[in-house]
């Protein structure tokens, strides 16, 4: 999987449809893009990690045509108006090219166990403009590493698969079990 990043800056990123425009723009470049959809400064820290959350993406044959993306983001707007969500684009080796929402998680090893939770095969290291294979981690989760908890504000009204674990402080307390 290779996943490049654009970051787009309040200057680039206009306002209402000029969003539209600017992903088009990278779609049909078939570069990747990493965006703040709530127009707030994108900045990544040197141990953040970017973590696609499992079932708020979308593959496409090939690239998407602007129909599409206007779908995807008509059909995400709730999840892509919550804090902290983040909007990409990426190509994959095989030829597909991918929608997602995902977030940022401090850390390593919080990015790999989140990563997992969601159902993800890889996590993206901005700082090292890296995609970091996890494909291999999911039996930690067998082997009783610790759990990344819920939200209280997503999952207590049953919406799945989004949380922001920043906002949780048991986050903290992750611990490798046997």
């Amino acid at each position: 999987m290779i996943r490049a990043s654009k970051n787009i800056n309040n200057e680039e990123r206009g306002s209402g449809n000029g969003t539209l425009a600017r992903v088009m723009d990278y779609v049909k470049k078939g570069e990747g893009f990493t965006l703040c959809p709530t127009g707030g400064e994108l900045t990544f820290g040197v141990d953040d990690m970017v973590v696609s959350l499992g079932n708020h993406g979308r593959q496409f044959d090939s690239y998407p045509s602007e129909e599409d993306v206007q779908a995807y983001l008509a059909a995400k707007k709730h999840v892509l108006s919550m804090p902290g969500r983040l909007l990409g684009g990426w190509a994959s080796e095989d030829g597909h090219y991918w929608l997602d929402i995902s977030v940022t998680v401090k850390g390593l090893l919080r990015g790999i166990l989140y990563g997992v939770d969601q159902g993800q095969q890889a996590v993206w290291w901005p700082a090292k403009d890296a995609v970091i294979d996890i494909s291999e981690a999911a039996p930690l989760r067998r082997k009783g590493v610790g759990r990344v908890p819920q939200c209280r504000l997503c999952c207590s009204q049953g919406i799945q698969s989004h949380h922001s674990i920043e906002k949780d402080s048991s986050i903290g307390s992750l611990a490798l079990g046997k």
